[in-house]
Formats: structure tokens, C-alpha cells, sequence
């Protein structure tokens, strides 16, 4: 009895996993933020005179516009629902779903008894928890947030390459020759846009748009720079710890070992090969994060240690061993605690984690953020903007 209801508890523990899985994997966007910032700071300070004789700077700092690229496109196959309506045109559908959702919202939030004199970090967690609580809702703003964040360290990553072009002759000889390919791809989209978006519109939204998401961060993690001083060991570890998450997540929905009895006859290889959701889901996982391991993190104790922390604070069974201990200690009701208050605990994390990502990207980010503003008002218009004004009034 006690085993089925661990088992039962740790079901239960399913979402938690997933969003850590995700929260893992935007947090990884700070180091990488951060190394920008640094090297910018680091040529500032670096003396004008006798520069020949200092010690030379790293000339490629971050994980590379290649692996950005690849995240963004894994990204928008993550939100490929939106992707089509879009597409298709549908601001009508679009506008409508945002309005039922900000409409829940504020709902909750007078349900919440939430006081007009409230302070601002209070009625902020209310809604981002309101919202993040709703599927809907949670898949509109973390998609949003892991592309803003995508778009600032592409910005910065453009501009170091910019600089590089200024000091390095191969850096030039490297821009002339993407230039050469990207112009011709480019061209091609441009003319063939309308076939380009049949095309995408073709896509089906079920299964495939999930593991080209996967197949694109795999590229990306594996096509990350790995010249010394390049890719941030933290955005490794996070990376891994992320892709150890969804493994585990993958393996408590009991869709690969629920098949292991029918398969024992097929032999050992016969199984595996013959399970899509290993096909397609634990070997790409499990390939990226080897490649992790041993390209960016077997050097560096910490980022090891972090990738072991992270992995075990977002594994099933330590979550439901230490809910109860953490229920106790902090003297919770069975009510309060539980799978809800973990979403919300998570829930709030993303929130800090978006404020720290906008915070490290500097004037990057009030660039990225204005012009996805301008953007999306272009697209659904004001109304989904002053109806999340007025919650805060």
C-alpha cells in the first residue's frame, strides 16, 4: 500500500517535473547573459597603453549565434499552435483566447482578495502565478519569455561579432562567407514565402512540431562554441540538468516501462529501437547531454556540482520524499501543500529568472522588449495590454 501511494504521489509530482524541465532551461539563458556582460566590462577596463603587452581577451564569448538560431527554431516548434494561428491569420482566434485567459485572471485575482493597496511584487506574483496556473497560460508566457530571452543573446552576440569583426581579419573572412550563404537562402525565402507558408501550415500540430523541438536543441546544444572560455559552464549544467528532467518526467509517465513486459520476447535492442518515445525523446536527450558532459562541464567541478543539484531537486522521488519533510517543518496543512504549492513555488521562480535574464541583459533587453511589444500590439491589439494594466490597479 505504501508503494502504490508513493507511486500515486509521484504521478502526481508529473507537471512539477515538466515546468522544472522548462525552468531549468530558460535559467540557463543567465550565465550566457552574463558572460556577454562580462566581457564587455573587461574591455572596458583594459588599459589603452601597451595593450600588446597584456594578456589577450577571449575573442569568442557565448554559445554562439548558430546555437541561438537552432534554440529559437526549437522554440517556435514549441509554440507551433500559436505558430499556425498566426499564420493562418487568426488575430480574431488569438485575440479571443487572451481575452478569456486575462478574463480568468482577474477573476482569480478578486477571488485572491487581492487589495488595490497591495504592493506591486505582490499583485505581480498574484497574476504570474494566476496565469501560470492555466495551460493556456502557461504555454503563452513561458514561450514568450525563453524567445525574449533568446532574442537578447542573440543582440549580444551580434555585437561582440561586430566588435570581432573590427580587431580579427578572420573574424571578417567568417562574416563575408556567411554573408555568401545566408544571401541566397535569404533570397529564396523571400520569393517563395507563399509556398514557405503552405508549407509550415502543413505542419501537423500533434507529435511532429514536439520532436522537431527537441531535434533543434539537440543541434543547438551540440553546434554551441567549445573554443576555451566560449560557452558558460552554467549554461551546460542547466541545460543537462533540464534534459535529465524530461527523462525522468518521460520515464514516470511509465509509457516506456509499461511496454517492457510485451517487448521482453523482441530482445533488448528490438525494444528500445522499436519504442518511439525512446527513439524520439530519451536517445537525443541522452546523446545531448553526453555531449554536454564532455565538451563543456568533465573540466569544471562546479558546473558537475550544479548539474548534480539541479537534477536531484527536480527528480520525482526526492520531490515526494522531501514534500512531506518540508510540510512538517514548515508547519503546513496537507491542504496548503502539496503538487499546487510546488507549481506555485515554480511559478515564482520563473518569475525572478525573467527579471534577472532582463536585468543581466541591460539596454539588450529594453531593445528586445520594445520592439516584441510593438509587435504583438500590432498583432492582438491594445485590449489584452490594458486588461492586464487594470489587474494592477
Amino acid at each position: 500500500m505504501a508503494a502504490a501511494a508513493s507511486g500515486n504521489s509521484m504521478e502526481a509530482l508529473l507537471p512539477v517535473v515538466e515546468r522544472l524541465a522548462d525552468l531549468l532551461a530558460f535559467a540557463s539563458f543567465v550565465p550566457v547573459l552574463l558572460s556577454y556582460r562580462l566581457s564587455t566590462g573587461q574591455r572596458r577596463r583594459r588599459p589603452r597603453k601597451n595593450q600588446e603587452n597584456n594578456a589577450p581577451l577571449s575573442a569568442y564569448v557565448g554559445v554562439g549565434l548558430v546555437c541561438l538560431v537552432l534554440l529559437l527554431l526549437s522554440e517556435i516548434f514549441g509554440s507551433w499552435e500559436f505558430v499556425k494561428l498566426m499564420l493562418k491569420g487568426g488575430q480574431g482566434k488569438l485575440a479571443t483566447k487572451l481575452q478569456a485567459l486575462l478574463q480568468s485572471i482577474k477573476e482569480g485575482a478578486s477571488k485572491t482578495k487581492m487589495k488595490s493597496t497591495s504592493g506591486m511584487v505582490e499583485k505581480a506574483a498574484t497574476v504570474v502565478i494566476l496565469t501560470l496556473n492555466s495551460d493556456l497560460g502557461y504555454d503563452v508566457a513561458t514561450s514568450f519569455v525563453a524567445i525574449v530571452a533568446i532574442l537578447i543573446a542573440m543582440v549580444c552576440s551580434l555585437i561582440s561579432g561586430v566588435r570581432r569583426l573590427v580587431d580579427e581579419s578572420s573574424a571578417r573572412r567568417n562574416a563575408t562567407l556567411a554573408v555568401g550563404i545566408l544571401w541566397p537562402l535569404g533570397a529564396f525565402c523571400y520569393f517563395y514565402k507563399e509556398d514557405l507558408k503552405k508549407a509550415a501550415l502543413a505542419v501537423p500540430s500533434d507529435g511532429l512540431p514536439e520532436i522537431l523541438q527537441l531535434v533543434f536543441r539537440v543541434a543547438a546544444l551540440i553546434l554551441a562554441n567549445r573554443r576555451e572560455g566560449s560557452t558558460p559552464t552554467g549554461f551546460a549544467a542547466l541545460q543537462a540538468a533540464s534534459l535529465l528532467a524530461s527523462v525522468q518526467a518521460v520515464l514516470l509517465k511509465g509509457t516506456l516501462v509499461g511496454s517492457y513486459t510485451a517487448a521482453q520476447k523482441q530482445g533488448f535492442a528490438e525494444f528500445l529501437l522499436s519504442n518511439p518515445m525512446f527513439t524520439s525523446t530519451i536517445f537525443p536527450s541522452a546523446l545531448a547531454i553526453a555531449w554536454l558532459y564532455v565538451c563543456h562541464m568533465s573540466d569544471s567541478l562546479t558546473a558537475i556540482t550544479l548539474c548534480a543539484v539541479a537534477t536531484a531537486i527536480s527528480s520525482p522521488p526526492i520531490l515526494a520524499w522531501g514534500m512531506p519533510q518540508a510540510q512538517l517543518l514548515l508547519g503546513l496543512s496537507s491542504k496548503s501543500a502539496g503538487p499546487a504549492l510546488l507549481t506555485e513555488i515554480v511559478s515564482l521562480l520563473y518569475m525572478g529568472t525573467t527579471v534577472l535574464i532582463v536585468i543581466t541583459g541591460g539596454t539588450q533587453s529594453v531593445l528586445v522588449i520594445t520592439l516584441l511589444g510593438q509587435a504583438l500590439v500590432q498583432f492582438t491589439g491594445t485590449g489584452p495590454f490594458m486588461e492586464i494594466l487594470e489587474v494592477f490597479k
